[in-house]
């Protein structure tokens, strides 16, 4: 078997090329049979939390080649911006890898050095990661081209000095996407429960503007309707309509209230 470097494919570059709005889920404690029932329920992305998650680097790296193999995007948060975090879930079969809570424009370059091969970065290069089948084939140089043209390295904005730094984070050649965290954010400003969302509205919103303009692909959680069509509005393009935990939380609850007294 020889790598093409016209067969490394791009779920997120397929998907958004058929539709305007891709929508997702975050997960913390996903099962295989979980992952295949999102995607027959027409899921187009895992994100798979590592930071928050008890999900372990061995697993992340088959649940990704799963995720890609039913046909969605394998994004995956890690904990930190590390050569141990970033390379091996890349190598894994991740196609997005999030870094969290990215305040300076050095951050950001150290996410592109550790996410993109020689020359755009400084990725550790491996004869048998699952993006490219394995092998390197007969040209090595183009595979690793064709790697990192679909390898997307995607920051998350969760304070005001990433907000004030946004523009130069914004100009790092290699960052790909953007989200944002509110919850810490929120937190981290004295602000908790509904006040959060209105407190840090104009600020959020700020950030997904300057992420347009900047030609940035973005994306964001969301709670409702409402909240998913004001995002849209805003040029996000990727809606991650809950968390996994959550989600199941309230699926249990609801069957026990159907056939019980409680």
């Amino acid at each position: 078997m020889t790598a093409n470097p016209a067969s490394v494919r791009s779920e997120m570059a397929e998907l958004s090329a058929r539709r305007n709005q891709l929508y997702g889920i975050i997960c913390r404690d996903p099962t295989p049979i979980e992952i295949e029932l999102l995607a027959g329920a027409g899921y187009h992305a895992i994100w798979l939390d590592l930071e928050h998650g008890s999900i372990s680097l061995l697993e992340a790296g088959k649940l990704c080649r799963l995720i890609t193999s039913l046909g969605m995007i394998a994004v995956v948060r890690v904990p930190e911006i590390s050569r141990h975090q970033v390379q091996s879930v890349l190598d894994a079969g991740c196609e997005i890898v999030v870094a969290p809570n990215v305040c300076t424009a050095a951050e950001a370059r150290d996410l592109v050095r550790l996410g993109k091969y020689p020359p755009a970065g400084e990725r550790g290069v491996s004869s048998s990661t699952a993006r490219t089948g394995y092998t390197l084939g007969s040209d090595v140089e183009a595979t690793l081209r064709a790697v990192n043209a679909v390898t997307y390295l995607m920051v998350q904005i969760e304070s005001d000095e990433g907000l004030a730094n946004l523009d130069e984070i914004l100009d790092v050649e290699g960052v790909d996407m953007l989200t944002v965290g509110p919850l810490d954010w929120s937190v981290a400003v004295g602000l908790y429960g509904a006040s959060a969302q209105e407190g840090l509205r104009e600020k959020v919103e700020d950030v997904f503007k300057r992420a347009a303009k900047a030609g940035k692909t973005t994306a964001m959680i969301v709670r409702n309707k409402d909240e998913a069509t004001r995002y849209i509005e805003l040029g996000v393009q990727l809606i991650f309509v809950g968390l996994d935990v959550a989600l199941k939380r309230q699926a249990f609850v609801d069957a026990i209230r159907r056939v019980g007294d409680g």
